[in-house]
């Protein structure tokens, strides 16, 4: 019974180094960069996807001026409306976590407890993000395999 005691501690502590040494990189990351890599690469992310959905709304409301819209339309604007929403509240939460100027290490293992409580979070407003992209890029291919067909029979 002592070994299995001293196995599960031994464990306990290995997962105390593990979390410590991670800690300790996410801070050199965002004191050296503002921020972790992670946090950079979804910022860039989804301003990409709000800048996207922006477009693709402005041209849907271009072409209701010249027509009515049809029903696909309306369910596509809607759809890059609420992506832009979501890339939206993702730009606001990571923002939180980076920083232009560069801090103190003090400032920086701040940065680093509030980037690892926000983790889900910023997990949940992602994979949203990620499944309007989806649906987004899905209602596209559709929308236009449905008007090459119609270009085609004409």
């Amino acid at each position: 019974m002592e070994a299995i005691a001293a196995f599960g501690l031994a464990c306990n502590v290995i997962q105390v180094v593990d979390f410590g040494l991670k800690t300790a990189s996410k801070c050199r990351q965002i004191y050296k960069e503002g921020a972790t890599i992670e946090v950079q690469d979804l910022e860039n992310t989804s301003k990409h996807l709000a800048e996207v959905s922006r477009g693709l709304d402005a041209a849907i409301r271009r072409a209701q001026a010249a027509k009515p819209l049809k029903q696909e339309d309306h369910e596509l604007q809607d759809l890059s409306v609420k992506c832009s929403k979501i890339a939206g509240d993702l730009q606001v939460e990571l923002q939180k976590l980076s920083s232009e100027n560069k801090q103190s290490k003090r400032a920086s293992l701040i940065k680093t407890f509030k980037t690892i409580s926000r983790k889900g979070t910023i997990d949940d407003l992602y994979k949203r993000l990620s499944e309007y992209e989806r649906v987004l890029n899905t209602r596209l291919l559709a929308r236009l395999r449905y008007e090459a067909e119609l270009f085609l029979i004409v």
